[in-house]
């Protein structure tokens, strides 16, 4: 399971140092945020790329990531594995919430719309 994220360019003069971000989800039980900023051509990176790794607790099956409400914040990180939906802040790595589900089997896909 993966995610992108681009800033806009209005949100490019902020102090942050990198625009894109790609967050993947694995059957270890981890969900891994990339820096994908300046990657070079010929695929020969020796920067660390992995900004951080958060711990699902259980196979990551699916990634979205959510608007916040707050235009100058980031936007929330949704995962879910097992019976578990976690919302994360991808940039400090914080599990703002813990949803319970009801679901009897695992949970294999995510979908937002709009209202």
């Amino acid at each position: 399971s993966s995610a992108l994220w681009q800033k806009s360019p209005k949100d490019k003069n902020e102090s942050v140092p990198w625009s894109s971000l790609a967050m993947s989800g694995s059957y270890d039980h981890t969900i891994r945020v990339w820096n994908l900023d300046d990657i070079p051509e010929d695929g020969n990176d020796d920067q660390e790329r992995c900004l951080s790794v958060l711990s699902h607790g259980e196979p990551v099956e699916a990634l979205l990531l959510m608007p916040n409400a707050d235009a100058s914040s980031p936007p929330w990180l949704l995962s879910a594995g097992g019976h578990t939906l976690k919302v994360w802040n991808p940039l400090t790595g914080a599990c703002v919430v813990k949803v319970p589900t009801q679901h009897s089997k695992t949970i294999t896909s995510l979908v937002a719309m709009k209202r």
